[in-house]
């Protein structure tokens, strides 16, 4: 993993940033990642599906679905794909929690929400050994 790539993190290696300047960026990674995925995939998502149905079709021969199927495709894809962003950004933090821990010696100790969903992105994220991010949610939320 290369960190000297990202300025922040290039600068927190140099001891220019301390861990607290962006420990609550770095928390809410996934949740924004997922946002931003949201925010771009749906209204393309949406103008792939709609688009047969207003005359787009660029020459091609395309049927137009029922709305109930047009609607739960739109639905279940833009779902799928907003978790799924969220898990894969998750899983890089799970590495970068790891070498920021090794490297540096620093946790992350802030995540966002409700207890419930804490304990459960603990549970979700465990593995045997707990890596040292699970360290730091299972203190926070005692």
């Amino acid at each position: 993993m290369r960190l000297d790539a990202d300025p922040a993190g290039a600068t927190l290696l140099a001891g220019e940033l301390s861990f607290p300047q962006i420990e609550v960026g770095l928390a809410s990674l996934p949740r924004n990642s997922a946002i931003v995925v949201g925010c771009l995939y749906t209204p393309m998502l949406a103008l792939r599906l709609l688009s047969p149905r207003v005359g787009i079709t660029f020459g091609a021969t395309i049927e137009i679905a029922a709305w109930i199927d047009t609607i739960c495709t739109f639905l279940v894809v833009s779902a799928f794909n907003i978790v799924l962003s969220y898990f894969v950004i998750s899983a890089y933090l799970d590495q970068l929690c790891e070498f920021l821990f090794r490297a540096r010696g620093v946790n992350i100790g802030i995540f966002r929400g409700a207890f419930r969903r804490r304990i459960g992105l603990a549970v979700l994220s465990s593995r045997s050994p707990p890596w040292p991010c699970s360290l730091a949610i299972s203190r926070a939320t005692r």
